[in-house]
């Protein structure tokens, strides 16, 4: 727990840097900042009653959304730690970078100078249908997730993240493949590599999966993240980690990893849940790597 920028110059020169470079290097970076909103954000007592985090009353402040200097503020935040996390990034890492409408425009520029034009993969357009809709325009349901890698090196395995074929176009017309000048086309027997646009469901209100901690993203997203550009074993980062999902997600497909979080609360709710994700994997006999909780200061 900390502020990132601690932890990411931590990364860079602390005692970790040695480890990390026995270890392969740091493959993966997802990060889904504040996106700029302008609000304070809380959780409801309900969500935490049952855990180890002190009776705060009807809700507790989970994290703010608000910049002092505004837009300039905010961007200049994010520009800072860009900076540093390229600095730690392997040379076959790439980052995901999780934004909405407020800030995307300007968070693709900054993805651009920090990591270099060529360096950008996709655009990655996250589809769900949860929550309200306003009456006088189409409803916002997307968020937008850049993925920039280090070099062309970069990881990905697309047969761990395959999905159906859908809809009456392209290998769906026939079982047999599709004859294209001459060459027959098959269906691969595994699936199809998923489009950049991903509809994947938020988190229903009454998912056991859900803790309550606002903003929270459903695993099902990361998973499909890591499985595409990481290995097993593998380091990942979360530096804005808050309900800590990318943790929980990298428990159970063997990833080593490192998440940070500036709120006492993100931490507390994210441990409560680690506890209980190694607890379901020991039921289970799987494997699962003991983790530790640091403050950091300064």
């Amino acid at each position: 727990v900390g502020d990132n920028k601690c932890v990411l110059s931590s990364l860079k020169k602390g005692p970790l840097k040695k480890i990390i470079e026995n270890n392969g290097g740091i493959k993966l970076i997802y990060i889904d900042p504040p996106f700029d909103v302008g609000i304070n954000f809380k959780i409801e007592k309900n969500f935490y009653k049952n855990s180890k985090i002190e009776n705060q009353g009807n809700s507790a402040f989970a994290y703010t959304d608000r910049w002092g200097k505004g837009k300039d503020s905010f961007l200049n935040m994010i520009y800072e730690r860009l900076l540093l996390m390229k600095e730690i990034l392997s040379k076959d890492g790439s980052i995901f970078f999780h934004c909405d409408y407020r800030s995307s425009s300007k968070i693709r520029l900054l993805l651009d100078e920090v990591f270099g034009k060529q360096s950008f993969v996709n655009e990655i357009i996250w589809c769900y249908r949860q929550g309200g809709r306003a009456n006088n325009s189409y409803g916002k349901k997307h968020d937008t997730i850049f993925w920039f890698s280090k070099s062309k090196k970069h990881i990905f395995n697309p047969d761990n993240i395959r999905i159906p074929y859908e809809g009456k176009g392209g290998y769906q017309n026939s079982g047999n493949g599709v004859k294209i000048k001459g060459k027959i086309y098959k269906p691969n027997e595994l699936g199809k590599i998923p489009e950049d646009w991903w509809d994947i469901p938020a988190i229903p209100p009454m998912s056991k999966e859900r803790v309550g901690y606002p903003t929270q993203k459903p695993e099902k997203l990361l998973k499909r993240i890591i499985l595409g550009s990481s290995n097993p074993n593998d380091i990942i980062c979360d530096f804005f980690s808050g309900s800590g999902t990318t943790a929980a997600v990298c428990e159970v497909l063997g990833r080593k990893w490192i998440c940070s979080d500036l709120s006492d609360l993100s931490i507390k709710i994210s441990r409560d849940r680690l506890i209980k994700k190694k607890k379901l994997l020991s039921l289970q006999n799987k494997p699962h790597i003991p983790f530790e909780v640091l403050k950091l200061e300064g």
